[in-house]
């Protein structure tokens, strides 16, 4: 397969995945699936012809070929149609941890943010557990992996305060992937604090092109 060819399935792919992101408010459990480890479970016996080492992803980090990105964005996808407690979230977690499966492994930042922003509600979670799963998320929206940010959005925009909007912003500023600047000021706008409005008006110096976008947003608020 040459690199156009996987070029065009990688952006119809995240172009699926974005159009799911932006549909997705916070999940109301009364429609949406409880997750738990059995999600982890479908996916461990599936073979994935990944043909890369853990030292090539520890050095290149992950490169997908078309099964994978289309079984990833099919997990995602899932996730963003259940709920989790902050607690089930950390079931879930060990079973990633455990799991044997290379898919799962090398998923791993992929499947855990993406989890992190389906959690319900932050609050009786002990403040040093809370920061340690908020301080990776911020980690991964700075790795340059597609599938990792789009989760880490989500996973950021979750906390709905300043730090998170400051967090998007700097993605904003950064990465030249219009998908992910669209995805980070839709997340911006639905925090819907002063400060984000602040930094949505910002936004329009660091990428005018997106001026039209930003200013509807406003003109919403």
């Amino acid at each position: 397969m040459s690199d156009g060819e996987q070029g065009k399935i990688y952006h119809s792919l995240l172009g699926k995945l974005t159009l799911v992101f932006l549909c997705i408010v916070v999940s109301n459990s009364a429609y949406s699936t409880q997750l738990n480890c059995e999600l982890i479970s479908e996916y461990e016996g599936i073979n994935v012809d990944t043909r890369q080492s853990t030292v090539s992803e520890f050095i290149f980090g992950v490169v997908r070929k078309e099964q994978e990105m289309k079984l990833i964005t099919e997990l995602t996808n899932e996730i963003y149609q259940g709920h989790t407690s902050f607690d089930g979230y950390l079931s879930i977690k060990d079973c990633v941890g455990n799991s044997d499966s290379h898919f799962i492994q090398r998923n791993r930042n992929v499947i855990l943010t993406t989890l992190l922003g389906q959690v319900t509600s932050f609050s009786d979670v002990a403040p040093a557990s809370l920061e340690m799963e908020r301080s990776f998320a911020e980690t991964v929206l700075k790795q340059d992996d597609n599938y990792e940010q789009s989760g880490a959005i989500g996973a950021v925009k979750r906390f709905q305060d300043d730090r998170a909007v400051d967090a998007l912003f700097e993605l904003i500023v950064t990465t030249e992937r219009q998908s992910y600047v669209r995805m980070a000021l839709s997340s911006i706008y639905s925090i819907r604090s002063n400060y984000a409005q602040q930094k949505l008006i910002k936004a329009k110096e660091v990428k005018p092109e997106f001026e039209s976008v930003i200013d509807e947003y406003i003109n919403y608020w």
